[in-house]
């Protein structure tokens, strides 16, 4: 398969050349946040370093601290609304992108200068050039336009790459089916869950495989798993999945599929390569060193051209499978992750001593074609023991009854219990509601559980 490239003088460079690239851009960025960001001026004066010192990426890893997003909501807070880290005129601002506030802690605020509104599309639009979108093409994308990142960075690549975006978030499902037979949309932007109930609602309209002949490329965050519908999500619409990562602290995205997209049909998953003209990314261990190939560590990302709240080595908490740039054929100079296994540190549970991550659950539970969504609850019984109460829906279709569905549940505690060394307790139920962006499906009621108990 010859490669796509969205940026040939970037992606056709070797790896050396694209490190010092790389190199040039971080140093530039290093030398303006020390002269003209008071956040970074009072972060690094703390830690003593001296950015003229940082000649290399070892030396950036070495010597620069991480930042957290403690550190910006502390400075939020001191500084309000953007914090010292903004960097630049309040009136120099296009865009405001602010986190969505699942872990709890507290919602960033990034501001977008002119500049940091075309990077942001820049970097998506590698996504959709990768994936075989052409001029002219017609993409139909469910990211809502808020405040939230995605919506604004897919609004703006759709316009640099030139193609004709229908924005589809919060419409009836069987609406957004008929627009993309009707408008021949050449590819579909939405996380897989949401896939998944496009796809019931083309079936219950009496769409069948042919009706979307025009459907080339499916674009989806693969760190909402599970990555096992994947192949159900080609089958259905005939078309190949295409990774993307990204985040309120980069402003598009950090990390997409090339043109070998996420598997090659085989089992084996092409890496989700780093977009290495606009970040420096870094997958480190617990004691912040480089984590080897195939090894999961946390993502640290650094924005090389951001001019309003930039990140320097930002901890994302996000737990990847690193991959070298020669884990791929496709010959570009970028690493990358394991697309299908990205988890949140933070979302992963401690049930009985043992760590238990979600997507790890995800996987094994929607690997059974049957399931259409289920829900996890972690809880105290009578006696004050935790349990993982696990709820499943089934398909309407696919529904299994009488010994059938014991023999399941049975097998799906099996698999978890295998593989996590937790048994659950598996039941199910004839329907769950579906998500159409960010799934939650994981709750904690051991603090109500322990309040029982002791009153």
């Amino acid at each position: 398969m010859s490669r796509r490239c969205h940026d040939s003088e970037w992606e056709q460079l070797d790896r050396v050349g694209a490190r010092g690239r790389q190199l040039s851009l971080l140093r530039e960025q290093l030398t303006r946040c020390a002269a003209v960001n008071p956040f970074y001026q009072r972060r690094w004066r703390e830690a003593g370093l001296d950015v003229e010192k940082v000649t290399s990426l070892e030396e950036f890893a070495r010597r620069v601290p991480l930042s957290t997003k403690q550190e910006f909501l502390a400075d939020q807070s001191a500084t309000p609304p953007y914090g010292d880290r903004l960097g630049v005129d309040p009136a120099d601002l296009v865009a405001l992108n602010i986190t969505s506030g699942t872990t709890g802690i507290g919602q960033e605020a990034y501001g977008l200068s002119a500049s940091d509104l075309h990077v942001a599309g820049d970097s998506m639009a590698h996504c959709l050039t990768w994936s075989g979108l052409r001029p002219g093409d017609v993409l139909v994308t469910t990211t809502p336009i808020t405040f939230l990142a995605a919506g604004l960075a897919v609004a703006e690549a759709a316009r640099q790459a030139r193609v004709v975006p229908i924005y589809g978030f919060g419409l009836d499902k069987k609406l957004l089916v008929d627009l993309i037979v009707r408008y021949r949309a050449a590819a579909i932007f939405a996380v897989p869950n949401l896939l998944i109930q496009l796809q019931q609602a083309a079936v219950e309209a009496g769409y069948g495989p042919g009706d979307f002949a025009s459907v080339r490329a499916i674009i989806s965050p693969m760190i909402m798993p599970p990555f096992s519908r994947v192949h159900e999500i080609e089958q259905f619409w005939g078309a190949r999945v295409y990774d993307v990562y990204g985040c309120t602290q980069s402003a598009g995205a950090v990390a997409a599929s090339c043109e070998q997209s996420v598997h090659d049909g085989t089992g084996r998953r092409n890496p989700t390569h780093f977009v290495g003209k606009h970040f420096f990314c870094e997958v480190i261990d617990e004691t912040g060193q480089q984590v080897g190939p195939g090894e999961n560590g946390e993502l640290v990302i650094t924005t090389l051209r951001r001019q309003a709240s930039p990140v320097i080595r930002f901890a994302m908490r996000d737990r990847v499978t690193y991959l070298p740039h020669d884990a791929c054929g496709c010959g570009r100079p970028f690493d990358g992750f394991l697309p299908g296994e990205t988890g949140r540190f933070d979302d992963m549970v401690k049930v009985k001593g043992i760590n238990v991550w979600p997507p790890t659950v995800d996987n094994l539970i929607f690997g059974h074609p049957e399931i259409d969504e289920y829900r996890a609850r972690v809880v105290l019984d009578e006696r004050g023991r935790e349990e993982l109460l696990i709820t499943v829906a089934y398909k309407p279709d696919r529904a299994p009854a009488g010994a059938a569905d014991e023999a399941l549940s049975r097998a799906i505690a099996e698999e978890i219990k295998s593989t996590t060394l937790i048994r659950p307790r598996v039941s199910t139920v004839d329907r769950l509601d579906h998500f159409d962006f960010k799934p939650r499906r994981w709750t904690d009621d051991r603090a109500a559980g322990l309040q029982k108990i002791t009153w």
